[in-house]
């Protein structure tokens, strides 16, 4: 069983992770990266530690970055608890990892959207949607909404579950429209370089600014 003995309502992400995406056993040797990637600096998923969890090893994921990172495994299901929200959910086994980015991190909190197609079908179902499936008996957070916010620094990490916590912010809450529903991508107008936005270089031209134009970007 996986768990996280966490705040209610709030979970920060730091430490063990029950999630969407556990790191097993790993490795490889590292290509492109000048650090390389130490599995012994991570936590692994015991899985002889657990008493519920069922592998699923007929779906499988093999993805590819662009910075050249890849992640490898297949699917479990397990008893996943989020400070006091428990279910049982599917999350993604990692078992082979070339990134650095993984040195001294347990896995992947993932709070995507749903994958349309075979790529929906092959990676776990995101643990946010499986904890409030109306139809999975073993969740206690069947009721509550899919929102989600969070909140990061260099050393530590929360996550505010069903919304957003108005305590924790300073000043309006803004919000900008998703362009798709399988991923958070948002219309980007504009990005300038520099300390002070007076002085700084804009570095999105576009051909015609009359036409209110935007730059799709994933919110990443």
């Amino acid at each position: 069983m996986l768990r996280q003995l966490k705040q209610r309502y709030r979970a920060p992400i730091h430490g063990a992770v029950a999630s969407a995406v556990i790191l097993l056993m790993v490795a490889q040797e590292v290509v492109g990266f000048h650090t390389p990637y130490k599995p012994e600096k991570s936590r692994h998923f015991d899985v002889t530690k657990s008493e519920t969890f069922v592998p699923v090893t007929d779906k499988v994921f093999d993805l590819h970055y662009a910075d050249g990172s890849h992640l490898k495994g297949f699917n479990g299901i397990d008893q996943v608890w989020l400070g006091d929200y428990k279910c049982t959910a599917p999350f993604g086994v990692i078992t082979d990892c070339n990134s650095p980015d993984f040195n001294g991190v347990d896995g992947i909190l993932g709070f995507g959207l749903p994958k349309a197609g075979q790529e929906g079908r092959e990676l776990p179902h995101p643990i946010l949607f499986a904890m409030t499936d109306q139809e999975n008996k073993n969740s206690n957070a069947r009721d509550l909404t899919r929102k989600f916010s969070f909140f990061s620094t260099d050393t530590d990490a929360e996550v505010q579950l069903g919304g957003y916590d108005p305590a924790t912010t300073v000043g309006e809450m803004w919000y900008t429209p998703c362009l798709s529903q399988n991923d958070f991508i948002v219309g980007v107008t504009s990005v300038r370089f520099g300390h002070k936005f007076e002085g700084s270089t804009e570095l999105i031209q576009f051909a015609d600014s009359e036409d209110q134009p935007y730059l799709p970007a994933i919110m990443d």
